[in-house]
């Protein structure tokens, strides 16, 4: 009973105070149009995988070939790109499968009370499921050193070559300089 006073009360206040011209109701009330939380999904956004796949693996392949020059430590650095990618994307599939979880729970919540909503909603949850997939073949794919890692892989390895390359020459014409 109380409460529905308070409540009266207030909006007896807010009724008079928006009667008053002086009286600045924009400071104690928020009149802006509520936002709505859009149920839409970017199928490309800027993210942890894309971030990964945008390091300059040319480079540390080449300060790696440079260091190390050999087969082993190259093929462990590519298990490793591999496997960071891996990582990465099996964490983005969790993610986009709780989304999904959490728009089947509002589309049921919502189904029969408002057509456009559930349809949008509906729509939503159907590009999620497709990203998905293309997240799960991506995983599939990356294994093999395929999809989108693999030009990641391809640059480290030309950048590997390069370092072990030019570790070579420099060290060819050190010998060369002191032999003199």
């Amino acid at each position: 009973m109380q409460t529905k006073n308070i409540f009266k009360n207030m909006k007896n206040f807010i009724q008079k105070a928006t009667n008053n011209k002086n009286f600045p109701i924009e400071k104690f009330v928020d009149i802006s149009e509520p936002n709505q939380k859009e149920h839409t999904i970017d199928k490309f956004p800027i993210d942890d995988v894309q971030n990964y796949l945008r390091n300059d693996f040319k480079n540390f392949g080449f300060e790696d070939g440079y260091k190390y020059h050999s087969k082993t430590n190259r093929d462990l650095a590519i298990n490793s790109i591999k496997t960071r990618f891996i990582f990465l994307i099996n964490k983005k599939i969790d993610t986009k499968k709780i989304e999904k979880l959490q728009l089947e729970k509002d589309y049921a919540s919502i189904d029969g009370i408002s057509e456009v909503t559930t349809e949008k909603i509906k729509l939503s949850i159907e590009k999620l499921i497709e990203l998905i997939i293309d997240l799960e073949e991506q995983l599939l794919l990356a294994k093999s050193g395929l999809g989108w890692i693999e030009s990641s892989i391809t640059d480290y390895i030309l950048g590997y070559e390069q370092g072990i390359s030019n570790y070579f020459e420099i060290n060819e014409f050190l010998n060369l300089n002191t032999n003199i």
